[in-house]
């Protein structure tokens, strides 16, 4: 039986020696490669402060307006100045919001209220899911039942408001926050929903703008996460609507550890490579990755299927081919 590699090493195509990188995949950046990849696509955000999204979007009553004004670090009033994630709000901030852990009154965005797609109930659902994740709600279940839930609740109301609503439900309790490990737990939630379900275009650039902001003042293991999202965050601009299946918990770890997983990938002369891949990952992406692992510079002329295999157990695993595809065509 032939050994596929191990998630997150470098994989070995049989009967063939050829190493190559594929950062563009996977978690495996360097700290200074990541670094450079994340400010070149933080600068397209720069000119959209989180601040300043919270005061035109917001619902007033979840967040306060503070006398002072103040310019940021964009040079645009209510930029943030400080540390997202300290427990004391910036007094260099014009306005005031961050987590709480009392359920709401009203939901986060002004838009969520004047939709039929859903409702207050379902914000404040959505809201107490986000608590009991962070923990700052005792619950009997596991911390990925209640991410399975919120992202169920994401993909069987798909509404792009509720989205939003959800995603900024998640970064209030990422800001401002007392409780230490609920903060580290909201942003790890933040990396699930972005694996699960696009934000909508106006959320997008001030997203941006507040993952770099953490990148520059918060602490590693947050800056880390900020980075990660920040990285992956434009492939989400290609993409619409939630996914139709939460992600498994083989993918929910690897999304949490921050690692890859390997998929295999068969020829058809029945040699195989094992890819690695994430959550953002595309048949595209693979496509490309294999056809420069073979030395192959032109990949239209290739694309994957699946094939499924009955086993003994009765269990259906899939196998991915690689196929000439004579027209040229590649599959999304």
């Amino acid at each position: 039986m032939r050994r596929v590699s191990r998630a997150g090493a470098t994989p070995t195509y049989h009967t063939m020696a050829t190493q190559i990188s594929y950062t563009s995949l996977v978690y495996s950046l360097s700290k200074n490669d990541l670094q450079e990849k994340t400010w070149d696509i933080a600068s397209r955000y720069n000119s959209s402060p989180f601040n300043d999204y919270v005061e035109n979007f917001w619902h007033s009553s979840n967040f306060e307006q503070t006398k002072g004004k103040s310019r940021g670090i964009f040079g645009r009033r209510g930029s943030q100045t400080k540390n997202s994630s300290n427990s004391n709000p910036s007094e260099e901030e014009d306005i005031v919001w961050g987590w709480q852990v009392d359920a709401l009154k009203k939901p986060i965005l002004i838009s969520s209220q004047d939709t039929h797609s859903f409702t207050l109930t379902d914000c404040q659902d959505a809201f107490r899911q986000i608590l009991f994740y962070c923990g700052d709600v005792q619950s009997t279940r596991s911390t990925t039942d209640h991410a399975a839930m919120l992202v169920g609740m994401i993909a069987s109301i798909s509404d792009e408001n509720y989205t939003d609503e959800v995603y900024n439900q998640v970064i209030k309790q990422t800001h401002n926050s007392n409780n230490e490990s609920g903060t580290i737990c909201a942003w790890q939630l933040l990396l699930i929903l972005l694996a699960s379900a696009p934000p909508s275009s106006t959320l997008i650039p001030p997203f941006g703008s507040y993952l770099a902001q953490n990148i520059r003042n918060s602490e590693s293991l947050i800056a880390d996460y900020s980075a990660h999202l920040l990285y992956f965050l434009p492939k989400m601009e290609e993409r619409v609507g939630p996914r139709l299946t939460s992600p498994s918990n083989t993918e929910l770890q690897a999304i949490l550890r921050l690692r890859s997983i390997s998929i295999k990938v068969e020829f058809v002369d029945g040699r195989f490579i094992a890819a690695p891949t994430n959550s953002w990952t595309t048949v595209h992406d693979v496509v490309d990755w294999i056809c420069e692992y073979l030395g192959i510079q032109d990949s239209r002329q290739f694309s994957l299927f699946l094939k499924r295999t009955q086993t003994k157990k009765e269990k259906v695993s899939l196998i991915i081919y690689l196929f000439v595809c004579l027209g040229g065509s590649r599959f999304n």
